[in-house]
């Protein structure tokens, strides 16, 4: 369903960078996608970052979701 969180597939760091990468298949979460967002679990919590973007996902295309946090 579109809104569902998901788990990050790939977190790692280089240096004071941080990236967490999340890969949407082709089944999942087919629609428009209106925002996205960093949180700290897949309920609850708190949210790190957030975009709104303006995408439609279909069942024939996957896509990864990559967020670069720097840390100082």
């Amino acid at each position: 369903a579109i809104g569902a969180r998901v788990a990050h597939t790939d977190v790692f760091r280089i240096n004071n960078i941080v990236y967490f990468e999340t890969f949407f298949g082709k089944n999942d979460n087919s629609g428009t996608w209106a925002e996205a967002g960093l949180f700290t679990a897949l309920t609850g919590n708190y949210m790190i970052a957030h975009k709104l973007v303006s995408f439609t996902k279909s069942t024939s295309n996957a896509c990864v979701v990559s967020w670069q946090l720097t840390l100082t």
